[in-house]
């Protein structure tokens, strides 16, 4: 599980769902932008679980340990929400 503060009320997590969820057993990358009271998915849910996981300059880090990477991720610019297909790269 990972989690960071991406900014002033919007944070990143990635983990998994309470049991008996029918969600996916990795949630990948997960969003909220209202402190937390909601979470949307924006990416890799079901194929990753990040830990680490960190936001700086526009960036987020994570490291993927499914398949022991690091995942390198850019939003769409600093200060903005992170896109639904935020496409990773594999350090």
């Amino acid at each position: 599980m990972g989690f960071t503060v991406a900014r002033e009320r919007t944070f990143l997590a990635s983990g998994y769902p309470e049991p008996g969820s029918d969600e996916p057993g990795n949630r990948g990358l997960t969003e909220s932008t209202d402190t937390g009271k909601t979470w949307k998915t924006k990416s890799l849910a079901g194929e990753v679980d990040l830990h680490a996981l960190e936001y700086a300059n526009g960036q987020i880090f994570g490291y993927d340990s499914t398949n022991g990477l690091l995942r390198v991720a850019r939003t769409v610019s600093p200060g903005r929400t992170v896109r639904p297909s935020t496409h990773w790269t594999s350090r």
